[in-house]
């Protein structure tokens, strides 16, 4: 990425947003929806993972966090 479209981009982004208001309030309202019924009830981090489907990809979520977290600290 060359610097010019590295200053562009919030002109590019601003044009965006105006051309697809519609569409992102939309989107929004939607996206609120999910994480105010799917993703807030979410009692553990296992079953976060079972909601937003990380269970194929994350056998065992529990030790996976312990190792996410004791890597970060590390």
């Amino acid at each position: 990425m060359t610097c010019a479209s590295e200053e562009h981009w919030p002109v590019t982004l601003a044009e965006f947003i105006r051309q697809s208001d519609e569409a992102l309030a939309k989107a929004s309202g939607q996206l609120l929806d999910y994480l105010t019924e799917q993703l807030l009830p979410c009692g553990s981090f296992d079953e976060f993972c079972d909601v937003v489907g990380l269970l194929g990809d994350i056998s065992n979520p529990d030790a996976f966090l312990a190792e996410t977290l004791q890597s970060a600290v590390a």
